[in-house]
């Protein structure tokens, strides 16, 4: 059985990097930022960036939650 190295192409290459940044970001990173959205629908992991952790959804889940927000707040008026 052979140590060597072996060079991935495609899926593979694209697979490895994925796995090497998420396992770098478990190591080293402060994993209170890696939040999972609160849309039921959706469920994807994202890094909350905010000062005070208070993001809680993805960012596309977040932009329709105010564009939502926006069209009832219209209706009032």
């Amino acid at each position: 059985m052979s140590t060597a190295p072996v060079a991935a192409t495609g899926a593979q290459a694209v697979c490895g990097a994925i796995a090497l940044s998420v396992a770098q970001f478990l190591a080293e990173a402060d994993i209170a930022r890696l939040k999972m959205c609160d849309n039921a629908g959706c469920r994807w992991v994202f890094h909350d960036d905010t000062k005070n952790l208070s993001r809680k959804w993805c960012r596309s889940c977040g932009n329709v939650d105010k564009v939502r927000r926006f069209r009832e707040r219209q209706r009032v008026q």
